[in-house]
């Protein structure tokens, strides 16, 4: 057994006053149906776990993610081969829109964005400060190498074009993914055949404070965020993100669209 697979999947779910996010799948197999996401961090791709689901051998095993920092909605290509496309352009890191159309393999899929009402936000205390405006960087312990993270989305993992490149054998292609929810810089496990450990602990999604070490693979990263206190001095258990999470070994909220794979004019 893996090490990731010892502790539940469980992932968190976004605040009621987030921006509402759907997916409509506008061609492909499943073409008419809505997708909900509700999760902060929602993957698309072939691997169970994956939110959706696509059944296909041109869609990587964790392809692209949709991540929901509770203010904007970003987009992220997990370095694939056959690569993810926004608004038929090749997509690394965006900004989505109301509107915007997705293409991975055969299937368009347009996003649909509610924003929250200013009534909602002014409610609710934690969302006084949304926006990233920490610099956030990764120091790998074996070189003392430091990178900054310039994306609003950032994949850690194996394959080269990752964010931060670790060249480790027990690192997945895309591994881990690092985002800010809330204002709170975080790491989420991209469903890794290894898992992913903070402070020596395996996770699946924890809020990140600096001088915190992140195990992926063999390799070790200590995260450096200038002029932040170490997380036990600074971060009292009352002041951490509230999020609601859920199991991802169920099948609740997880859609599986499946491809005629044997269908010859099919160009994957």
């Amino acid at each position: 057994m893996s090490e990731g697979s010892d502790i539940p999947r469980q992932f968190p779910l976004v605040s009621d006053t987030a921006p509402k996010v759907q997916l409509s799948v506008l061609r492909g197999p499943g073409a008419g149906a809505t997708i909900r996401l509700r999760r902060i961090l929602s993957l698309i791709g072939s691997r169970p776990g994956c939110k959706v689901a696509l059944n296909h051998r041109g869609v990587a095993a964790v392809h692209c993610a949709i991540v929901n920092t509770g203010a904007l909605v970003f987009a992220r290509d997990l370095v694939t081969d056959t690569k993810t496309y926004l608004n038929d352009l090749p997509l690394e890191c965006e900004r989505l829109d109301d509107g915007d159309v997705l293409k991975i393999a055969q299937w368009e899929l347009t996003v649909h964005i509610q924003e929250r009402s200013l009534g909602d936000a002014a409610d609710d205390a934690s969302l006084l400060d949304l926006e990233p405006t920490q610099t956030i960087a990764l120091q790998i312990a074996d070189n003392g190498q430091l990178t900054r993270l310039r994306r609003e989305v950032c994949v850690i993992g194996r394959k080269s074009g990752c964010d931060v490149h670790v060249q480790h054998p027990h690192a997945s292609r895309a591994h881990a993914l690092i985002a800010t929810y809330m204002g709170q810089p975080s790491v989420f496990d991209l469903l890794s055949s290894n898992g992913l450990q903070v402070n020596d602990k395996p996770v699946v999604f924890a809020p990140i404070y600096s001088g915190d070490r992140l195990q992926v693979g063999e390799a070790a990263l200590r995260v450096v965020i200038p002029n932040q206190i170490a997380r036990h001095a600074a971060t009292p258990e009352s002041a951490a993100v509230d999020t609601t999470v859920m199991h991802l070994d169920s099948d609740e909220d997880q859609v599986d669209i499946r491809a005629a794979e044997l269908d010859p004019r099919s160009p994957f």
